[in-house]
């Protein structure tokens, strides 16, 4: 099934100006993706694969290119699935659920590797680092969590949020962690050491998602008020803010060349962003519920999104 890209004016932003100057419409494909509402969407670092999750704890390998289950985990949790990510080499998956586990899988074979179970409340959040050797988590438990993939073995747990935390991040160098919160706070850590490098961001707003550059120089933020901001990691300053979404921001991502930034929000559509300044580019619209996840490929000619709608869709960029 496709479904046209509807470029509209921008009454949030007040920069019509720069929509005129957007591409001509993609097309999307859409897949019936879960029982209840789509949490999360990965693509596997060749393209060939779309890793999904869901509120029905169903972990899902899609293939990319016709949306076919190629193996499907149910269930993969016993609660929802808040989080799906593939490790750099694309040989493992990891699944982080409400029921307070993370699990790792074999993504040819989908047996379990490992299981991480020290939070103590929700896992809101996974991902591996550049290397492949470590995993994040972030949990409703004020904690983000490093540890071994292949074994479960924690190595770290970095406290500084004073409620829960909803995002993590690692630099595309593996040396510095970032996550954010409820409490309004992007923390920086030292990777190797656990220490605390910086606090980006200190508002009263809930940070819902955040999302590094390809070339670890910008961080962008996605406020529960529909804000999206990139920052200058190194220097904490800010390089602009647009209120984007009406509702929250569930879900941002750089294109792989940096210069695109996607947006997913409560209130059901996908802005794509010059990274550089916030100008629009486009916006994406389909979803009859809000976009929770947001993921370019390695290559950025597609980006899959994820709604509470139970769909997902592929949306075709080669052309922009």
């Amino acid at each position: 099934m496709t479904v046209r890209v509807a470029l509209r004016l921008l009454p949030l932003l007040l920069l019509s100006a720069a929509l005129s100057e957007a591409q001509s419409p993609a097309s999307s494909r859409v897949i019936d993706g879960h029982r209840e509402g789509v949490t999360s969407v990965a693509f596997h670092p060749d393209g060939t694969l779309l890793a999904s999750g869901g509120k029905d704890g169903v972990l899902r390998l899609l293939d990319a290119d016709t949306g076919g289950t190629k193996l499907g985990i149910d269930p993969a949790h016993s609660d929802a699935i808040n989080s799906v990510a593939f490790s750099p080499a694309g040989d493992l998956v990891a699944s982080a659920g409400s029921d307070r586990k993370v699990q790792v899988w074999e993504v040819s074979t989908g047996k379990a590797v490992s299981v991480f179970s020290r939070h103590t409340d929700v896992v809101e959040e996974v991902v591996f680092s550049p290397r492949g050797d470590l995993v994040a988590s972030a949990s409703q438990d004020k904690t983000v969590r490093l540890w071994e993939p292949r074994t479960g073995r924690e190595l770290a747990r970095l406290e500084g949020h004073a409620k829960k935390v909803e995002a993590v991040q690692f630099s595309p160098d593996g040396a510095t962690l970032a996550s954010s919160g409820k409490d309004g706070l992007v923390i920086l850590w030292d990777v190797p050491s656990g220490g605390r490098r910086r606090i980006l961001e200190g508002g009263t707003e809930s940070v819902r998602t955040i999302a590094i550059s390809p070339d670890g120089t910008w961080l962008a933020v996605g406020r529960k008020d529909g804000v999206v901001r990139v920052l200058n990691i190194h220097e904490g300053t800010e390089a602009w803010s647009r209120q984007a979404h009406e509702g929250g921001v569930e879900s941002v991502d750089f294109a792989p060349g940096g210069e695109t930034l996607a947006s997913g929000g409560h209130d059901g559509v996908v802005w794509l962003l010059r990274a550089a300044t916030g100008e629009p580019l486009g916006v994406l619209e389909g979803h009859t519920g809000a976009v929770t996840t947001v993921d370019f490929d390695s290559r950025g000619r597609r980006l899959a999104s994820g709604s509470e709608d139970g769909k997902i869709r592929i949306w075709d960029l080669s052309d922009r």
